[in-house]
C-alpha cells in the first residue's frame, strides 16, 4: 500500500542522513566533525508522491505508438550511432525501413525484465519524488527518470523528448527548476546507489531493488 509506505521511505530518507552523521563523528580524521541535517523545511513546501521506479506500465513495443515511446525513453542514454538510427527512423516515411531500423535498434539495446504487478507494487519499487516532477515524465523508462532527476538536483527542469506534430522527436529545452530538492534516497535510487555492481543503465533491475530493500531494511534494523 503505497499510503504505508511513505512514512517508511520518509524515514529511510532520514535515517540515512542520521547514519552517515554518526559514521562521521566516530571518524577521528574528522577533528571538527561534518553535520548534515535533512532539510524538512524544503521537504514541507513540496507535495510527494510515492512513485515507480521501474514503470508500473507495461511497453510490449508490439504496436507502432509503443515503439515510438520506447525509442523516445532510450534515445538520451543511447550511443551516438545509435541516436542516428532512432532519428532516421523517425524521419522516414517507410514502414519497412521503419521495422529494419527498430529491429537493428533493439538487437543492440538490452531488453526490460519482466516483472510481475506484485512485483511493481512493493516498496523495493518506491520512492519518494515531488509531485510535479513526477507527473512530467509519464511513463518514461528508468534512464529518462534518471536524467530528469539529477537535473532537479542541478537546479534544472529537464523535459522528456517527445514526438512532434510532424512526427519527429523533439527534445525539450532546459529551464530553471523551481527547487532543487531531491530526497537524498530518491537521489542515491537513480545513481544506483545501493547496487553492488552497475547494472543495465536504461532500467532498474530486480537485483537492484534488492539492493535497496536491503538497506531500507539495515535502516529500520538499526
Amino acid at each position: 500500500d503505497k499510503g504505508k509506505c511513505k512514512p517508511i521511505l520518509l524515514f529511510h530518507n532520514v535515517q540515512t542522513v542520521v547514519n552517515q552523521n554518526k559514521n562521521n563523528m566516530n571518524n577521528e580524521d574528522y577533528k571538527l566533525g561534518v553535520f548534515y541535517k535533512f532539510p524538512f523545511h524544503l521537504y514541507k513546501l513540496e507535495n510527494w508522491d510515492v512513485e515507480h521506479i521501474n514503470s508500473n506500465t507495461t511497453n510490449d513495443e508490439e504496436d507502432a505508438d509503443t515503439q515510438k515511446e520506447w525509442l523516445i525513453n532510450v534515445y538520451l542514454s543511447a550511443d551516438n550511432d545509435t541516436q542516428q538510427k532512432i532519428w532516421s527512423y523517425f524521419e522516414s516515411a517507410e514502414e519497412d525501413k521503419k521495422k529494419l531500423l527498430f529491429d537493428e535498434i533493439k538487437q543492440t539495446l538490452p531488453s526490460s525484465e519482466e516483472w510481475s504487478s506484485d512485483e511493481k507494487n512493493r516498496i523495493c519499487n518506491y520512492t519518494l519524488l515531488d509531485s510535479s516532477t513526477n507527473r512530467s515524465y509519464g511513463n518514461a523508462i528508468f534512464s529518462g527518470k534518471r536524467r530528469v532527476i539529477i537535473g532537479k538536483d542541478k537546479g534544472l527542469s529537464i523535459a522528456i523528448p517527445k514526438i512532434g506534430k510532424d512526427g519527429k522527436i523533439q527534445l525539450g529545452e532546459e529551464k530553471k527548476a523551481k527547487s532543487s530538492f531531491v530526497p537524498p534516497c530518491t537521489k542515491q535510487v537513480f545513481m544506483k546507489y545501493y547496487s553492488a555492481t552497475m547494472s543495465d543503465a536504461n532500467y532498474w533491475t530486480k537485483v537492484d531493488a534488492e539492493g535497496y530493500l536491503n538497506d531500507i531494511k539495515n535502516c529500520i534494523k538499526k
